[in-house]
C-alpha cells in the first residue's frame, strides 16, 4: 500500500479587509525549488510598492512571469467591469495576471509563497532568504490546502 503525501494544490482565500477581499485563487504547490526561492527572495523588495524604481518594475515583471510560467496559477474568481459596466471574468493566465495591479500580483504571489512554506513545514534552521518575509501580512490571505475542488471560474 502506498503512502498519501497529501494535496499538491491550495485555495488561497483573501480575508475581508485585505487588498483582494473576497477573492479566491487556486494554486499548485508543486514547483521547482529554484522558482520558489527566486520568488521568495524577490518578494521583500516589493513590500513598499510606492518606492519602486524602474529597475524594480522590470524585476517585478520578471517575478510575475516566473510565477505564471511555474504553473502555479490554476484558477480564480477575479472579475473586472467591461465598458458596459458588466462584470467579466479575468482569465487566470499570463495576460490576466499581468492585467492586475502590481499590488494585487504581489499579494497573490506572497500568499502562494506562504502556502508552500506552510505545506513544507518548518525548516530545521531559519534560512537567511526567508527570515524577513511575512507573506500573509502583505496579502491578508489564508491557505486552505487539501481542498476538494473549486468550481471552475
Amino acid at each position: 500500500m502506498g503512502h498519501n503525501v497529501g494535496a499538491n494544490k491550495a485555495l488561497l482565500v483573501f480575508d475581508e479587509g485585505s487588498l483582494l477581499a473576497g477573492a479566491t485563487v487556486r494554486v499548485s504547490l508543486t514547483v521547482k525549488l529554484r522558482q520558489f526561492f527566486t520568488l521568495q527572495q524577490a518578494l521583500p523588495a516589493f513590500a513598499n510598492v510606492a518606492g519602486l524604481t524602474a529597475e524594480d518594475a522590470e524585476r517585478g515583471d520578471e517575478m510575475c512571469d516566473e510565477f505564471v510560467e511555474s504553473g502555479a496559477l490554476l484558477s480564480w474568481n477575479l472579475e473586472r467591469e467591461d465598458e458596459g459596466d458588466v462584470l467579466q471574468p479575468i482569465p487566470a493566465d499570463r495576460e490576466g495576471f499581468m492585467s492586475l495591479l502590481l499590488a494585487h500580483r504581489i499579494a497573490i504571489i506572497s500568499a502562494w509563497v506562504s502556502a508552500i512554506s506552510e505545506a513544507t513545514g518548518p525548516s530545521p534552521k531559519p534560512s537567511t532568504a526567508s527570515a524577513s518575509i511575512e507573506p500573509v501580512s502583505l496579502s491578508g490571505a489564508r491557505s486552505e490546502a487539501g481542498f476538494e475542488e473549486m468550481a471552475a471560474v
